[in-house]
């Protein structure tokens, strides 16, 4: 089975969800830490410090500089083998229609971070591949 098949049916399988609140992209220093780790939706410990993205209004309360704000669209994946090439395959969607996105996979599903002027054209884009498996 090759990627975009897989991506097809993945996205068949499950509906894209959008989550409420806005995010941003950050970087918190080694003494942030400890009171906002159990708060990031995703962190990266990385060679000079620590990346995460953090709930918009976190980051603002806590006078952290922030990057443009961020939605996260989340795809649920209902068990089943993960399949080499899949995420290749989602970003490449992805930058055929223009969007920029921060993905990341979980044992629990795929998360897009994407702009928040994006959110809803993926949202659309991601419904119309999994509409695709349909017809394959």
């Amino acid at each position: 089975m090759n990627a975009t098949i897989g991506l097809e049916k993945l996205l068949r399988s499950c509906e894209p969800q959008l989550h409420g609140s806005d995010c941003v992209f950050c970087t918190l220093s080694a003494e942030q830490l400890p009171l906002l780790a159990g708060q990031c939706l995703l962190l990266v410990s990385e060679r000079d410090g620590y990346s995460a993205i953090l709930p918009r209004e976190l980051a603002e309360r806590e006078g952290i500089p922030v990057d443009a704000p961020l939605c996260q669209i989340t795809l649920r994946q209902r068990g089943g083998p993960v399949l080499p090439g899949l995420l290749a395959a989602l970003a490449g969607e992805l930058d055929g229609a223009r969007i920029s996105a921060r993905i990341t996979s979980t044992p629990r599903g795929h998360h897009l971070f994407v702009p928040q002027a994006q959110a809803q054209d993926t949202l659309m884009l991601l419904r119309g591949i999994g509409n695709r498996a349909h017809y394959c």
